[in-house]
C-alpha cells in the first residue's frame, strides 16, 4: 500500500509538470504531449482504485502495463517528465523483474558491426546531485528524438550532458539505445554547419562528398547514433544539422530557447544546498564556515561554473569564505539574479575578471594569447612564441592559470577548463598585433618544417590543424594580409597531400583575399589555380573550370607563362573528366611545346597510343635539352604506360627501369614509387606473381612514407589485383578494402566505384554472392550519381553475372539488357551470359540464338583486331558453349601461340572452369581446359 501511495504522488507530480508544459503551448500543444497527459491521468485513476480496494494489484499490473511499455517503431511512446511512468513508478507498480523495457529496445536496435565512434565529452570532475535532471534527460534521450538543454552560460548544461553520456556509456562500448556510437561537436568558435556535418561524416570514416549535407544524410541513414551538439547558439544554421539526423538521437546544448525544436529541458541553477556541497568540495578547508558558504552560493545564484571557480580560487589562494564574502557583497545583487538571464550571463565575466585580478599580469597576457587559438589542447611552444618568452617562463605562467582553475593540463597539453573561459579570453582580453603576428609566424614555420618530413610531419600537423585554421581566420579577420598570405602558402601542400579538400578550399579563399588586398596578382592567380585544382579533386568540375579560367586570365595579363601553362594543363585535365576529350586537347595544344606531355596523357586516355607516344617523346626531347631530369623521368613513366597498353611489356619495362634510375638519382620518391608499382604491374601481366607482389609492396612503403595518399591507394589496388590473379582472394579483398577506404576519404568517387566492383568480383570468386551483389549495388549508386556510363555498364555486367549465379535470372537478364544499352562493346559477353541462363533453364533454342549472336559479334571484333587476346579467348569459349569444338580449338591455339600475358590465360581458364561448373559432363570443354592448363 505504501508503494502505491508513493507511486500516486509521483504520478501526480509528473502530471503537474506535463500540464505546465501544455500551458506553455497555449492551444497548440503537440499530440505526443497530450497523449502523455492522458496516459498519466489513466494511470492515476487506476492506482486510486487499487488503493481503495476497487481493483486488485494484479488487475492494476495488467491494466497499467500497456501504458508503461507502449512501443511504436522501436521507440518508447511515454516520455518521462521527471521519473515518469516508465521510471520509478514502473518499478513500484510492475516490478523491475517483470517488465524489461530496456531489453525490448536493445533487441530492436541490434545493428551490424561497423566503425563506431565514441566521442564522449570531458566529464565534470565533481558532478553534484542533479539526480532528477539526469534521470529526465536519460529518459528523454531516444533514437529519432531531439532533446535540448537550455540555460545561460555556466549553468551546467555541458556538465549535465557529459554526465548523461558517461552514464549511458561508462566503458568503451556504445550504449544499447545508440549502438552506432556517440558523436560530439562544439559550435563554439566554429559556427559553420558544414564543418559540423563534415565532422559527423569523418567520424564514421567516410568522406563529405558530394556535399557535407548530402554525405551526412547518407552516413546517418539507417544508423542509431547519439549526436551531442554543444554551444548550438553559435551555429549559423542548426536546423540543417538536425534535418539529417534521421533515426539518431540528438542532444543539443544552447543558451537560446529558440534552438529547442522538440523536447526542451531548462537547466536551472543548483539548489543552494547542492551548491554548498560543490563549493566545499572544491574549497576544502577555506569553506568550513557553512554560513559564509551559503551566503556566497546565494549571491552567485548557484551558478555551477561560478561555484567551481570560487571554490578553486579559495583553495589555491588560501583566502577564507568569510573574507571572500566581504568582497563579493560589494557587487549589486541584481547583477547576480539567477532568474534574470541577461544579468546572470554577466556574472561569469565579472567572476572571471576578479579571478584574473588574482593572477599576474603576465598570466593574463598568456590567457589572451590562448584566446587566439582554437578551443582545443595546445602545447607551451606556440604560447611562448606569441609572448616572445622562454619555454620555462611561459610554463610558469601556464601553471599559474592551471592553479586558479582557468586551464587544465594533461601531459604536455593545456586546455581552457571551460568554453566560457576561452570565450572570455577571446572576446574580453586585449591582444597586440605583434602577438598575433608572432603566433602566425610560429605556425607558418612549424608547418614548413614538418612538411619536409612528409607523412611523419603530416601526422604531427594533424594534431594542430584546428589551430592553424583558427590563426588563419584571425589573421584574415584582422586584415593582417601578409601573415594570411604566408600561412596560406605554408599549409596548402599539407592540406593537399592529406586530402583535406574542404579545409583547403577555405584556406585558399583566405589566401586569395589576402593577395587581392596586397595587390599581388601573381599570388592571386596561383591561389586561384590551386583552388581550381582542388575543385577538380572534389569532383566539382564546372566550378574548377570557372576558377581555372580566372587564374588563366590573371597569368596571361601579368605574363606569368609558367603558371599559365599549368592552368592550361589543368583545364585540359578538367575537360577530360567531363569526357570532352577534343576540348581538352585544345587546351593542351594552347600550352604549346610545354603541353606535349599533357597531350601525350590525353591521347593515352583516348586510346590513341601511337599519338600519345609521339607527343611524349617530343616532350622528353625538350626535357633533355633543358636538363630537366625530373620531367624526363616522368616522361619515361608515361612512355612505359603507353607500351603497356600496346602489350609491349619488355619495352615498357625498360622505360620504367629508366624512370626508376632517374628517380633515385635525383631523389624524387614519388616517381620511384610509381616506377616500382608499374614494374609490378608488368610482372603481374606476365604471370610473375611473386615479383609483382614484391614490387607493389616496395612501392606501397614509399607512398606511405611520403604521405602520397592517391598513389598509396592505387598501389594497394594493384597489390590486390596481383593477389587476385593467383587466387588469393582474402588478401586481395584486404587490399581492395584499404584502397576503397582511401578513395572514400579523399573523395575520388569514380575510383571508389571501380574498387567496389573489384570487391564484388572477389566475393563472387569466393562464392559469397550476396556480399558480392551488395558491393555492386553500391558501385551502381556511385556510377549514377556521377553519371559515368562506362562505370555503370561494367558494374551491371558484373552484377548480372552474379545474379545469374544467385539464380535470380529475371534480374540478371535486366542487368545484361541495360549493360548493352550503356556500352555496346559488352554485347557479345551479355549474349553469352544470356545463353548460359537459357541452357540452365532447358531452353536450347533461345540459348542457340544468343550464343550465335555472341560469336558473330566476337568475329567482328576479331576481324578488326586479330591481336586482341581477350576477344580471341572469348570467341573460343562461345564456340565451346554452342558445341562447336572444331571452331573453338583453333582459336584457343592461336591465342596461346601469340604469347599473351599469363594473367589473360588464367582469366580464360577461370571462365572455362565456371562453364564446367554448370555443365560438368561437357566433354569438349574438358578437352579445351586441358589445352589451356598445358599452356600454363
Amino acid at each position: 500500500m505504501t508503494d502505491l501511495k508513493s507511486s500516486l504522488l509521483k504520478l501526480n507530480k509528473n502530471l503537474n509538470i506535463l500540464k505546465e508544459r501544455e500551458a506553455k503551448y497555449a492551444n497548440h500543444a503537440p499530440l505526443e504531449l497530450l497523449n502523455q497527459i492522458d496516459d498519466h491521468e489513466q494511470a492515476i485513476n487506476l492506482v486510486e482504485q487499487a488503493i481503495v480496494g476497487e481493483i486488485t494489484e494484479v488487475a492494476l499490473f495488467e491494466a497499467i502495463q500497456p501504458l508503461v511499455l507502449a512501443v511504436t517503431h522501436g521507440q518508447v511512446v511515454n516520455i518521462e517528465a521527471d521519473t515518469y511512468i516508465a521510471g520509478d513508478v514502473k518499478g513500484d507498480i510492475v516490478g523491475g523483474d517483470k517488465v524489461s523495457g530496456d531489453k525490448v529496445i536493445t533487441n530492436i536496435y541490434e545493428t551490424p558491426k561497423h566503425r563506431i565512434p565514441l566521442q564522449r565529452p570531458p566529464r565534470a570532475e565533481y558532478f553534484t546531485n542533479r539526480r532528477q535532471e539526469l534521470g529526465q534527460l536519460l529518459a528523454d534521450l531516444q533514437p529519432g528524438r531531439v532533446v535540448t538543454l537550455c540555460g545561460p552560460g555556466g549553468i551546467g548544461k555541458s556538465a549535465l550532458a557529459a554526465e548523461a553520456i558517461w552514464t549511458m556509456a561508462p566503458e568503451d562500448d556504445p550504449p544499447d539505445l545508440f549502438p552506432d556510437g556517440i558523436l560530439f561537436y562544439s559550435f563554439d568558435n566554429q559556427s559553420q554547419t558544414e564543418l559540423a556535418l563534415e565532422s559527423i561524416v569523418r567520424a564514421f570514416g567516410e568522406e563529405p562528398k558530394p556535399t557535407p549535407k548530402d554525405a551526412a544524410q547518407r552516413t546517418l541513414a539507417g544508423r542509431r547514433a547519439l549526436l551531442l551538439l554543444e554551444s548550438a547558439e553559435e551555429a549559423d544554421n542548426l536546423p540543417v544539422v538536425l534535418a539529417v539526423a534521421g533515426g539518431c538521437g540528438v542532444l543539443v546544448t544552447s543558451r537560446k530557447k529558440q534552438d529547442a525544436t522538440a523536447e526542451r529541458q531548462d537547466v536551472a541553477p543548483l539548489p543552494i544546498d547542492e551548491a554548498i556541497t560543490l563549493l566545499q568540495t572544491w574549497g576544502r578547508r577555506q569553506t568550513a564556515d557553512t554560513s559564509a558558504a551559503r551566503r556566497i552560493c546565494e549571491l552567485i545564484g548557484g551558478l555551477p561554473l561560478a561555484v567551481r571557480l570560487v571554490g578553486r580560487y579559495l583553495d589555491e589562494t588560501g583566502e577564507t569564505a568569510t573574507e571572500y564574502l566581504d568582497w563579493l557583497a560589494e557587487t549589486p545583487l541584481e547583477a547576480l539574479d539567477p532568474f534574470g538571464e541577461q544579468r546572470r550571463l554577466q556574472s561569469v565575466p565579472w567572476l572571471l575578471g576578479h579571478s584574473l585580478d588574482q593572477v599576474s599580469e603576465a598570466a593574463v597576457q598568456v590567457l589572451a594569447a590562448i584566446g587566439l587559438l582554437a578551443l582545443a589542447p595546445f602545447s607551451v611552444k606556440p604560447i611562448a612564441s606569441a609572448m616572445a618568452w622562454s619555454v620555462r617562463q611561459t610554463r610558469q605562467r601556464l601553471g599559474e592559470l592551471v592553479s586558479y582553475g582557468l586551464l587544465r593540463r594533461s601531459g604536455d597539453q593545456y586546455e581552457a577548463s571551460h568554453p566560457l573561459i576561452h570565450t572570455y579570453a577571446r572576446q574580453r582580453l586585449v591582444t597586440s598585433i605583434e602577438m598575433m603576428r608572432r603566433l602566425a609566424e610560429y605556425y607558418t614555420v612549424l608547418t614548413e618544417e614538418q612538411s619536409k618530413f612528409n607523412a611523419e610531419g603530416y601526422i604531427r600537423l594533424d594534431t594542430v590543424r584546428v589551430h592553424l585554421l583558427r590563426i588563419l581566420t584571425v589573421c584574415e579577420k584582422q586584415e593582417e594580409w601578409e601573415a594570411t598570405r604566408r600561412l596560406t602558402w605554408a599549409i596548402d601542400q599539407y592540406l593537399d597531400r592529406q586530402g583535406l579538400w574542404f579545409e583547403r578550399v577555405t584556406t585558399l579563399k583566405a589566401g586569395i583575399t589576402a593577395a587581392q588586398a596586397l595587390g599581388s596578382r601573381r599570388d592571386e592567380g596561383v591561389f586561384l589555380g590551386k583552388l581550381g585544382h582542388t575543385y577538380r579533386g572534389l569532383g566539382q568540375i564546372k566550378e574548377a573550370i570557372k576558377t581555372l579560367e580566372q587564374a588563366l586570365a590573371i597569368h596571361h595579363e601579368i605574363g606569368n607563362q609558367q603558371e599559365e601553362v599549368k592552368c592550361l594543363g589543368n583545364l585540359g585535365s578538367a575537360y577530360i573528366e567531363l569526357g570532352q576529350q577534343e576540348r581538352a586537347i585544345m587546351y593542351f595544344e594552347q600550352a604549346g611545346s610545354s603541353g606535349f606531355g599533357g597531350l601525350g596523357r590525353a591521347y593515352l586516355g583516348l586510346g590513341e597510343i601511337e599519338r600519345s607516344i609521339e607527343y611524349t617523346e617530343q616532350a622528353m626531347i625538350q626535357h633533355r635539352e633543358t636538363g630537366n631530369r625530373r620531367d624526363e623521368g616522368y616522361g619515361f613513366a608515361n612512355l612505359g604506360s603507353a607500351y603497356r597498353r600496346l602489350g609491349q611489356f619488355e619495352r615498357a619495362r625498360e622505360c620504367h627501369m629508366q624512370a626508376l634510375a632517374i628517380s633515385r638519382e635525383i631523389g624524387v620518391r614519388a616517381l620511384e614509387g610509381m616506377s616500382l608499382s608499374a614494374l609490378g604491374d608488368i610482372c603481374q601481366r606476365l604471370g610473375q606473381a611473386r615479383p609483382a607482389i614484391d614490387y607493389h609492396k616496395r612501392a606501397l612503403t614509399i607512398h606511405r612514407e611520403i604521405g602520397y595518399r592517391q598513389k598509396e591507394a592505387e598501389t594497394l589496388g594493384n597489390l590486390g589485383s596481383a593477389y587476385y590473379s593467383v587466387g588469393q582472394m582474402e588478401q586481395a579483398i584486404e587490399c581492395y578494402e584499404q584502397t576503397l577506404s582511401i578513395f572514400s576519404q579523399t573523395g575520388h568517387r569514380k575510383n571508389e566505384g571501380w574498387y567496389l566492383i573489384k570487391l564484388g568480383s572477389s566475393y563472387r570468386a569466393l562464392g559469397q554472392y550476396e556480399q558480392a551483389v551488395e558491393y555492386c549495388r553500391q558501385a551502381l549508386t556511385i556510377a549514377r550519381e556521377i553519371d559515368d556510363h562506362n562505370l555503370e555498364g561494367y558494374d551491371l555486367l558484373v552484377m548480372g553475372s552474379i545474379n545469374r549465379l544467385r539464380e535470380d535470372y529475371d534480374e540478371a537478364l535486366a542487368n545484361f539488357e541495360k549493360t548493352t544499352e550503356l556500352n555496346p562493346n559488352f554485347e557479345d559477353w551479355c549474349c553469352y551470359e544470356r545463353g548460359l541462363i537459357y541452357l540452365t533453364n532447358d531452353n536450347p533454342d533461345q540459348a542457340q540464338a544468343e550464343l550465335s549472336r555472341a560469336i558473330d559479334l566476337a568475329r567482328q571484333k576479331y576481324e578488326e583486331n586479330t591481336q586482341n587476346w581477350g576477344n580471341i579467348f572469348n570467341l573460343a569459349l562461345y564456340s565451346v558453349a554452342i558445341g562447336d569444338v572444331e571452331a573453338a580449338e583453333p582459336f584457343y591455339r592461336k591465342a596461346i601461340e601469340s604469347s599473351p600475358p599469363l594473367n589473360i590465360i588464367r582469366e580464360a581458364v577461370r571462365d572455362l572452369d565456371e562453364f564446367l561448373d554448370l555443365f560438368p559432363e561437357h566433354g569438349q570443354a574438358q578437352a579445351m581446359r586441358g589445352l589451356l592448363h598445358q599452356s600454363l
